[in-house]
């Protein structure tokens, strides 16, 4: 956020890094898609290891590279995103068959901002619940986080 000295350029940030933000699941859905069965326990594992490895060795990475720099961690890490995206664009094949893009193409297809569908999640009995269990967690966690900070700020006093 440093670098970002005008506001705009920080809405758009923030809107970049959410529209990117769930590559956990579509890699999770790739991997299910390209590995047989039977395989598919460890190829999942696969990148949970890759997601601890990360969680280690990124720290140490970032404060290594904070030596030379405070913006060099978020530089480098902004070009290896950049690379990874270019990546996948270019590099990654398609885990779709013909089969699956013509069946699916033939498909009543739904806006994703169609108020029907949004209903027809909130009737299914697993997923509804979940559905309505979200923003109320949502809110409780900013609750909290909003409390907690408030009271490290006044040195643990609640008034």
């Amino acid at each position: 956020m440093r670098v970002a000295r005008f506001l705009p350029i920080l809405f758009i940030s923030r809107f970049v890094d959410g529209i990117t933000g769930g590559n956990i699941s579509v890699a999770q859905a790739y991997i299910a898609d390209v590995t047989d069965p039977k395989d598919r326990g460890k190829a999942l594992g696969l990148i949970g290891a890759a997601f601890g490895i990360g969680f280690i060795l990124g720290p140490v990475t970032g404060g290594l590279l904070s030596g030379i720099s405070y913006a060099l961690p978020a530089w480098v890490g902004a070009g290896l995103a950049l690379a990874n995206a270019l990546a996948v664009l270019f590099l990654l094949p398609e885990s779709l068959s013909t089969d699956d893009k013509v069946r699916l193409a033939a498909r009543e297809r739904r806006h994703a901002f169609d108020p029907r569908a949004l209903l027809d999640a909130l009737k299914h009995k697993r997923v509804g619940p979940l559905l309505l269990l979200m923003p109320a967690l949502s809110v409780g966690l900013a609750v909290t986080n909003t409390i907690t900070t408030s009271a490290l700020a006044k040195g643990g006093r609640s008034r």
